[in-house]
């Protein structure tokens, strides 16, 4: 019974099996004919990958801060009287930016200057004393010098003599009281010449004033405020000089030197290629991050304000990787690779790439020092084209 039924298919399908054989045998490559040779590519430029010196760096961010950024404070007590800037103004050295109602301060000033004036009459009333003493003592020791020679030939009773040495003693005692009253007089002169200096600045200092070129960044206080002795009034910033402030770990803090060179990127006002310096690191960490403060200097530039956020890119060591255009890297979907050049012809390799350097790009895996390949790949190049090596 199965073979019946075989033997029927056979019959069926044979002559449909012997017209597809015909036909096949029909498709024999004539004499003289051969396959389609491969593309030829001209002018294509190529080099040869070479290992280059990689500078590896770290990058921290950080803070853009005036050279000076100094905090005005109030010295006296008072209500703020007038406030003759606010943020953002610019101010130059010894203009007025404060006025502290001072009308105490100078009650206080008119009372020294009067404490002053009884002080220095209380010492001309003690010179002049000193004078009537020095003279009194003058004329009784003369008297007794006189009497002292007539009591030695014996031309005066003891009576007399003992008088006249008694009334020289009281002399020259009542000069030495004399002498000590004008130097306290004198005393009390400088005292009051200090509370007259005292009130004068204290007068002085109710007028803040700006103690160097600069820009105001905060304004802390309103007119009509009471202000005491260490109240901040006004935040001034340089505009000559700015810095960075970064933190950098304990793990790299070993690499950066001062003097060294660094760049910085500050996007908010597109500074991507700042050269700074570094000027200064802190000697002791930060007990919470474990990270060092370290200072960078900028070049002088306008635009920069104080807050303004920082990328910096410090050199640590250096390392060996090919490194190639990017033009020379081709993007097929998902793969990433170069064409290499091997017996004339151009082959498309897989690469593993890191990390970008300008207008390269390092190669992690993919290709090797001394291989030829394509710097900028033609269109028309696909792999396995025959190439011819342009100038």
């Amino acid at each position: 019974m199965i073979g019946d039924i075989a033997m029927g298919y056979a019959k069926k399908f044979f002559p449909l099996l012997l017209v597809l054989v015909l036909v096949s045998c029909g498709e024999k490559i004539e004499p003289g004919q051969t396959e389609k040779a491969a593309p030829v590519v001209k002018n294509v430029k190529v080099e040869k990958a070479v290992i280059a010196q990689i500078p590896q760096s770290y990058e921290a961010v950080g803070t853009v801060k005036a050279g000076v950024s100094g905090r005005l404070a109030s010295k006296v007590m008072g209500n703020v009287e007038k406030v003759n800037v606010k943020e953002g103004d610019k101010v130059v050295k010894g203009q007025v930016l404060v006025v502290i109602e001072s009308s105490q301060l100078k009650a206080q000033l008119d009372r020294a200057l009067a404490g002053l004036s009884e002080a220095e009459k209380g010492l001309n009333s003690a010179v002049s004393a000193m004078q009537e003493a020095k003279a009194a003592q003058a004329l009784a020791s003369a008297t007794y010098k006189r009497y002292l020679k007539l009591k030695e030939r014996g031309s005066v009773s003891d009576q007399e003599f003992d008088e006249v040495k008694a009334r020289y003693l009281r002399a020259e005692a009542a000069v030495k009281r004399s002498m000590a009253m004008v130097a306290a007089s004198r005393a009390r002169v400088k005292q009051a010449k200090a509370g007259v200096s005292a009130a004068r600045i204290a007068v002085a200092d109710a007028t803040v004033i700006a103690p160097y070129n600069g820009v105001v960044s905060q304004k802390l206080v309103d007119e009509g405020d009471l202000v005491a002795p260490g109240t901040p009034l006004l935040v001034i910033d340089t505009t000559s000089s700015y810095h960075v402030d970064v933190m950098v770990p304990e793990s790299y803090v070993s690499y950066v030197r001062e003097g060294d060179k660094v760049k910085i990127s500050i996007p908010a006002i597109g500074e991507t290629g700042v050269e700074g310096e570094i000027y200064a690191i802190a000697p002791s960490t930060d007990p919470v991050s474990r990270s060092f403060l370290v200072k960078v200097k900028l070049p002088p530039k306008r635009t920069y304000k104080s807050g303004m956020f920082a990328r910096t890119y410090l050199a640590l060591t250096q390392s060996s990787k090919v490194m190639i255009p990017k033009s020379a890297v081709v993007q097929t979907g998902q793969l990433t690779g170069v064409f290499i050049i091997k017996d004339g012809k151009a082959y498309f390799r897989l690469v593993r790439l890191g990390r970008p350097a300008g207008g390269k790009v390092e190669v992690l895996s993919g290709l090797k020092q001394g291989q030829l390949y394509v710097v900028d790949p033609p269109v028309n190049l696909v792999d396995g084209a025959r190439v011819e090596v342009g100038a």
